[in-house]
């Protein structure tokens, strides 16, 4: 007889033990010679409930198979909708109230599980430890913590998740979650991202996430808040950076907020906004301040192309958007202010004015340069590819034409200048 052919049949017969007691006890009928109860007299106590049955049992498992265990504990009316697999030390205690053998929602179940490595919706966690106790048909983690894989051949551990949750299962509601990331590596985070590829750094923060139970695997439909922090961040061809940042998830878009950023003296401040689904559309408006411009060039060299490598002090206040994979910046407008710039042989005093690009070229507008005793107005347009033209249309006042020749002179055949201007030289 099956597991739940022999439920059936233990409910059964107690159902008609009981049935039967209750016949042939009978109901006792109050005596005729008792005067009826004075009006003023207290009402009798009620009748005192008898305590519930109940079966109680506790099992270890050691080394078993947590798929099979989770099949076990579906017959108890708990199960758990993400798939699991791998092995684990389990201690179980189920207590089950006799008369109520067929409601799921009134057993008690509480489990300890540690396992060395399992494999979790797809993740490959290592170091598992969970407590949960499953009553009144919700499952209560009350503690759990997990090691991320090792990357590569790193020994290490590439971070650790440590929290509590709460599932409602019978009926289904909603899963919520309290976690804690500590020391997680950046490459776990962007490994699907082609155009981050050789980024690194730690990963510290917390967040509470929440979702319907029956959609787990829908994207949009979880919602997550937090703030995490992040030291020693690599980006390809940028200085290592350190960063902060308020996030939040909802409707498969992640929104940053209080984003900071800096990188010695440089420093980001802004907030932005992501599609959690590839291409990962992105927008964000922000301002950047670069002191040193030349310890920038690997990073600004991805999007715009130039002879020379600029030195001096530069600050930015731009909306922008774009894609992250592929890496691509579609638009961006914004104003730009610079001290102290060298750009190859051409020495400017400052700059100022309104920055756009639509991803093919840098446009330049609305320019105010001050250089060699006099002033430079106009517009400039820089092409964001190997190939393509400089446009420029200036007009001058005051500038000392002797100290600017000799550096359009070298400046031109490096930008291919129109032959008027090159002529200055």
């Amino acid at each position: 007889m099956s597991m739940l052919g022999s439920s059936r049949f233990l409910a059964g017969a107690l159902l008609l033990c009981c049935a039967g007691l209750a016949t042939a006890q009978g109901p006792v009928a109050p005596s005729a010679t008792l005067p009826a109860p004075a009006s003023d007299q207290p009402a009798p106590p009620a009748p005192v409930q008898p305590p519930r049955r109940q079966f109680h049992t506790h099992f270890t498992f050691r080394n078993t198979n947590i798929a099979k265990l989770l099949r076990r504990l579906e017959r108890f009316g708990l199960k758990v909708p993400v798939q699991i697999s791998g092995k684990a030390t389990t201690r179980v205690d189920v207590t089950v109230p006799l008369g109520e053998l067929f409601r799921g929602s009134d057993y008690r179940i509480s489990a300890t599980i540690d396992s060395d490595r399992l494999l979790i919706a797809g993740q490959d966690l290592r170091a598992v430890h969970a407590q949960l106790i499953f009553a009144h048909g919700v499952l209560d983690l009350t503690d759990f913590s997990f090691e991320l894989a090792p990357l590569g051949g790193n020994p290490a551990p590439a971070g650790k998740i440590v929290g509590s949750g709460q599932m409602q299962l019978l009926p289904r509601g909603d899963l919520r979650l309290e976690m804690r990331m500590q020391e997680v590596h950046v490459e776990r985070l962007v490994a699907s991202l082609s155009s981050l590829q050789g980024a690194s750094g730690l990963i510290d923060g917390n967040l509470s996430a929440s979702t319907a139970v029956n959609a787990l695997k829908t994207p949009t439909a979880w919602r997550v808040a937090g703030q995490a922090s992040v030291s020693r961040l690599t980006l390809p061809g940028a200085p290592p950076l350190a960063a902060q940042a308020r996030f939040q998830l909802a409707q498969g878009r992640l929104d940053f907020t209080q984003l900071h950023a800096s990188a010695g003296d440089a420093a980001l401040d802004g907030t932005a906004q992501i599609q959690a689904a590839a291409p990962y559309a992105f927008q964000t408006a922000f301002e950047l301040s670069l002191p040193k411009l030349q310890a920038w060039q690997p990073w600004l060299a991805k999007f715009v192309t130039l002879p020379w490598t600029p030195q001096g002090h530069a600050r930015l206040s731009a909306q922008a958007s774009g894609t992250l994979a592929p890496l691509q910046l579609s638009v961006a407008n914004g104003t730009i202010q610079a001290d102290g710039l060298a750009l190859g042989p051409l020495a400017i005093d400052r700059l100022q004015g309104d920055v756009a690009t639509d991803g093919h070229s840098l446009a330049l507008r609305n320019l105010r340069i001050g250089l060699y005793g006099g002033t430079l107005n106009g517009s400039l347009g820089l092409p964001l590819a190997s190939t393509g033209q400089l446009a420029m249309e200036f007009a001058w006042s005051a500038i000392q034409l002797g100290k600017l020749a000799p550096a359009i002179g070298k400046l031109a055949p490096a930008v291919g200048l129109p032959s008027p201007i090159a002529g200055l030289a």
